[in-house]
């Protein structure tokens, strides 16, 4: 099936060509991942127009906008956010709006699928993210969709907060049973575990109220802060992007690729705070896809057959760790 087949948004034959931009080379097969990534974008963009909901890129995505009027040329995901309360109305819109082969993505949704957070995903594609992720549910290629949460500038309670998330994340895993092979050791305790925990603590705490307690520690400074952040993510990354809640009431549209993207109007105060000088670019060394060994993409095939011919081929489905120190 020709890429263009599975997209809504149109694409000319030039964009997936091979080029090069900032000196760095982006493939034919990037520019059909980030065909895949734009259609999501643009499909979220028009449910979101048509609800009155306010969303905006965010992290990477939102200095690609600026610095690069798109894809960031060594980056190859997309980033969006909104407030709790936002993204509340986004969730409870999205399993009418979003058909095949769009999959909204979430621990409601897709009970595999143990994260704050949710994904918009072509499922007729492959995204599969070999370090920490599940083959057992939808794998397509996808945007992320963050909630932005209370965030309060103390490394002592951020560290607090997260290791509730991992403890809740792991309860949450033993309990559905999904035990990830890329970490045979954690996944021979939690298969250990499972059935000691299923007739003692699984007794009394259900999988819908680990998923609750999940939800709310992610919550647990909305009242003490006007400040917001990605509070489900890695702890660098949640130091580095944050707002003031009111940075993402006021959004302005700016030109990205094919398609026009809504940013925050404050977006020059929160670009400095999370990257200094954002308007340089990394030294040529430095410029890499930092997702190359953490996620394996396939924009040609859909997740389901990946994965089956991986298995027939007798190669795992995981791959190694990259270090996801990133340089944008």
């Amino acid at each position: 099936m020709d890429i263009r087949e599975k997209l809504k948004l149109h694409f000319d034959d030039e964009f997936f060509n091979e080029e090069t931009r900032c000196d760095y080379k982006i493939s034919s097969k990037t520019k059909r991942i980030w065909a895949v990534e734009l259609d999501l974008l643009n499909e979220l963009i028009r449910v979101c127009q048509k609800h009155d909901i306010k969303m905006c890129v965010s992290c990477g995505t939102l200095l690609g906008a600026i610095r690069h009027k798109g894809m960031i040329p060594w980056d190859d995901d997309l980033d969006v956010s909104l407030t709790r309360t936002e993204y509340e109305k986004l969730c409870a819109v999205a399993p009418q709006e979003f058909k095949h082969q769009y999959f909204f993505q979430n621990v409601y949704t897709d009970p595999q699928y143990l994260f704050g957070y949710s994904r918009l995903r072509n499922s007729l594609t492959t995204g599969l993210i070999l370090d920490n992720n599940s083959i057992n549910y939808n794998n397509g290629i996808y945007i992320d969709v963050f909630v932005m949460d209370g965030y309060v500038d103390d490394l002592s309670l951020l560290k607090k907060q997260q290791r509730r998330m991992d403890c809740l994340r792991a309860l949450g895993n033993i309990y559905k049973n999904n035990l990830n092979p890329k970490h045979p050791v954690k996944a021979a305790v939690k298969k250990m575990l499972a059935p000691i925990l299923k007739y003692t603590l699984f007794k009394f705490l259900t999988f819908d109220k680990i998923v609750d307690m999940y939800i709310k520690n992610q919550q647990r400074y909305n009242h003490l802060t006007d400040r917001v952040g990605i509070i489900d993510g890695p702890l660098y990354g949640v130091r580095k992007n944050w707002c003031m809640k009111e940075d993402l009431e006021k959004i302005i549209y700016v030109p990205f690729e094919n398609i026009e993207v809504p940013v925050p109007a404050n977006y020059d105060d929160m670009l400095r705070h999370a990257y200094g000088n954002y308007m340089e670019f990394p030294p040529v060394e430095k410029r890499g896809v930092w997702h190359e060994g953490v996620i394996e993409f396939d924009p040609d095939i859909p997740y389901k057959e990946y994965i089956r011919q991986s298995n027939s081929d007798n190669h795992h489905y995981v791959g190694s760790k990259a270090n996801t120190a990133i340089v944008k």
